[in-house]
């Protein structure tokens, strides 16, 4: 049995209080699971409600940078208007599920890049750089961008 007060808080066993150790038992039993929903909760992969969370705050304009090699071969203005823009928005859209919290480094490929977000577009993957709450959050997807890298020059 559990006792409150403000002053004290104490556990009196089932066994103390009728010989029986089976309250205890599940008690502990409940602690264990509540704890470990908690673990698993903060373990999360990110998923599609990260996601949604980029898609929400799409920016109007990116800067867009195309790296070879390490050295960039081009840079322009990209909005809502342009292709390669509406071709990176749709590819996110149809590519929800499956994105993972990432602390890797990655070399910069074909980038999106606004104030809050960063979109690097890689040759078997995307890795997206947010700003989110003060706080700068990365996910990455492991996918085949042949048919968007086509539209990206």
């Amino acid at each position: 049995y559990l006792t409150w007060s403000k002053e004290d808080f104490s556990i009196v066993t089932h066994e103390e209080a009728s010989g029986d150790g089976n309250m205890v038992s599940r008690f502990l039993q409940i602690v264990l699971f509540i704890v470990s929903l908690t673990i698993l909760q903060g373990c999360g992969t990110g998923g599609s409600s990260s996601i949604m969370e980029v898609l929400n705050r799409f920016p109007a304009k990116f800067e867009y940078q195309v790296f070879e090699q390490g050295k960039l071969k081009v840079e322009k203005q990209l909005t809502d208007s342009d292709q390669a823009y509406t071709a990176v928005y749709e590819w996110l859209r149809a590519h929800e599920d499956g994105w993972r919290q990432d602390t890797k480094t990655y070399a910069s490929n074909r980038l999106f890049l606004s104030e809050d977000i960063r979109i690097n577009v890689l040759s078997d993957g995307v890795v997206i750089n947010y700003s989110a709450d003060g706080q700068w959050k990365q996910l990455s997807l492991t996918s085949d961008t042949a048919s968007l890298s086509t539209v990206l020059k």
